[in-house]
C-alpha cells in the first residue's frame, strides 16, 4: 500500500483523512493546505469542526518523511488554487513523487509532466454511458438515501458511516454516493449524466435505469444514494439549483430510508415537522432520520460575494443544540459517536419494513 499526502487540505476533502481506514489502495499519512488557510499545525479535523483526527495540517512539505504520491483533489476551474498547484507540482517531480488526481487536472497541469505520465494517476471515475429505456423500473434492493438542506451538511460522512457500518454487519453494499471522487473509496460517484443539459425527464429514466444496472451487476443487499446539492433554495437570492437533482432522485426511486442533514442553526421541533411535511408532499416520502451540521451560512459575507459563504461551529456546539430537541431521531455526525446511531436506526428501518412485506 502506497503512502500519501494530501494536498490541497481543505474541508471539501477532510473525509480522505477522517475515513482513511477506508481507503484501500493508499495510506494517508498527511495534509497539507495553502497558504493563508488559518489551519497551520491544527489537527486536520479542525476543519469541518469534528472530532480531532490526529494527523497536523502543513503548510509545506517535509520530503524526509516516508511517503510515496500526493492525492491532488482540487477546484481546477479555480486559477488561484491552479496556479499554486504548478511550484508545488514541479518541486514533488524533482523528489520522484507520484501524484494522484481525484478530479481531472487541466492541459497546463498536465503539461508539467512533460508528456512523461509515468508519476500522474488519474483516479478520475470515467462513466460509460449506459443505454436506458424511458422505463422506470423497481428497484427491489433495499435503498438509504442521503439527502441534505443545503451544501456543506456532511451528507458524504454520513454515508461512510452507513457504508462502514453495513459491511461490518455482513450486508454487501452498492455505493453510489455524492462526492464526484467516490471512487477512490472503491464508490461510484454520482452520474454526471443528471449534469447535462438533458431533458429533465431523460434524467429521471438514467438514473432509474442506472441503479437498476448497478442492482442486476453487483446483487447488493442494499444500496446506498448520496444526493449532491440540496433540496430546496437557501433563499431568493441564493436560489441553488432549486432542489431539482432532490425531486429527480425521488422520482427515479422510492428510498426506503431517508436521511436529511440540516445546516448549524436554532431549530425548533416544529422546524422539522414542517420540513417533513413538506418533503412528504414534495416527493411522496417521509423522513426518517436528522443530523445537524457543523456548518452555516454567513449571510453578510454571501451578500457582500455573490455567492454562498459559510462559517464553522464545533461539534460541541451542534451538540448542544441536539440535546434540546424532544425528537431523539436528530443526531450529531460529527461527534465521533451518532454516525453509528444513524447506521443502526436504518438497518432497525430496513429490518422493520422487511419484516412487514413478510407478513
Amino acid at each position: 500500500m502506497k503512502k500519501a499526502v494530501v494536498f490541497p487540505y481543505s474541508n471539501s476533502c477532510c473525509e480522505l483523512l477522517r475515513y482513511k481506514d477506508m481507503i484501500t489502495d493508499y495510506e494517508i499519512v498527511g495534509a497539507v493546505a495553502l497558504k493563508g488557510m488559518g489551519v497551520d499545525d491544527r489537527d486536520t479535523g479542525f476543519v469541518d469542526g469534528g472530532v480531532d483526527i490526529g494527523i497536523k495540517v502543513e503548510t509545506k512539505v517535509d520530503y524526509k518523511k516516508e511517503f510515496d504520491a500526493f492525492i491532488i483533489i482540487a477546484d481546477m476551474d479555480n486559477a488561484h488554487i491552479t496556479n499554486a498547484m504548478v511550484p508545488f507540482i514541479r518541486e514533488g517531480l524533482l523528489h520522484n513523487k507520484d501524484f494522484v488526481f481525484l478530479s481531472a487536472p487541466h492541459d497546463n497541469i498536465i503539461s508539467l509532466f512533460n508528456n512523461d505520465e509515468r508519476h500522474m494517476v488519474n483516479l478520475c471515475e470515467t462513466q460509460g454511458d449506459i443505454s436506458f429505456l424511458r422505463k422506470l423500473y423497481k428497484i427491489e434492493t433495499p435503498v438509504i438515501v442521503v439527502a441534505g438542506t443545503h451544501e456543506l451538511t456532511h451528507k458524504f460522512k454520513i454515508q461512510l458511516e452507513i457504508n462502514k457500518y453495513m459491511k461490518m454487519q455482513g450486508y454487501k453494499v452498492s455505493h453510489i454516493c455524492s462526492k464526484p471522487y467516490g471512487y477512490i473509496f472503491g464508490f461510484h460517484s454520482f452520474p454526471e449524466y443528471m449534469f447535462n443539459k438533458e431533458k429533465e425527464e431523460d434524467k429521471i429514466f438514467y438514473l432509474n435505469n442506472y441503479i437498476r444496472f448497478i442492482e442486476k451487476e453487483e446483487q447488493p443487499d442494499v444500496i446506498i444514494l448520496g444526493i449532491p446539492g440540496g433540496v430546496m433554495p437557501y433563499n431568493e437570492q441564493f436560489p441553488g439549483y432549486f432542489g431539482i437533482t432532490f425531486y429527480e432522485v425521488m422520482q427515479a426511486v422510492k428510498p426506503d430510508v431517508l436521511i436529511m442533514s440540516c445546516l448549524y442553526g436554532k431549530y425548533t421541533d416544529q422546524y422539522f415537522d414542517d420540513l417533513t411535511r413538506a418533503i412528504h408532499y414534495k416527493s411522496g416520502v417521509d423522513i426518517d432520520i436528522f443530523n445537524i451540521s457543523t456548518f452555516d451560512v454567513d449571510l453578510n459575507e454571501s451578500e457582500q460575494s455573490k455567492q454562498l459563504q459559510y462559517y464553522k461551529v464545533s461539534y460541541r456546539d451542534v451538540e448542544s443544540n441536539v440535546s434540546e430537541y424532544r425528537n431523539h431521531k436528530i443526531f450529531n455526525i460529527m461527534n465521533g459517536i451518532d454516525g453509528k446511531k444513524i447506521a443502526e436506526m436504518a438497518e432497525k428501518k430496513l429490518l422493520e419494513y422487511a419484516d412487514v412485506e413478510i407478513i
